[in-house]
């Protein structure tokens, strides 16, 4: 089950998106969870062997959560951009603009 949630009712952006399928349960030791906090407000991803398979965002962040849905729908390997932070976050790299943005929002 997919949900994305936009609260109108405190003010505050927040959105969460998980894949539940039978490849993604899995005992909680089996996850890597990354967390992001800063004055912009709260990221987490969950990720399942390189894969994004769940995200969860509060405040500004929020905002950017579809490129993070964009990893888990695709399945694309998270490692892949976390290790080449420098050259993903780069203006003239050739990674997809996507990935650009996803490595800006991560640094």
């Amino acid at each position: 089950m997919n949900f994305i949630y936009l609260s109108p009712f405190i003010y505050t952006h927040a959105g969460c998106f998980g894949k539940t399928t039978t490849a993604t349960q899995c005992e909680l030791g089996e996850l890597e969870i990354l967390e992001k906090k800063n004055s912009d407000g709260y990221l987490r991803l969950i990720i399942k062997e390189d894969r994004v398979v769940g995200v969860q965002a509060v405040g500004m962040l929020a905002n950017a959560i579809g490129y993070f849905i964009r990893l888990a729908r695709r399945q694309d390997n998270f490692n892949r951009i976390q290790n080449n932070l420098s050259v993903v976050k780069d203006p003239n790299s050739l990674y997809p603009w996507v990935d650009r943005m996803i490595g800006s929002l991560l640094l």
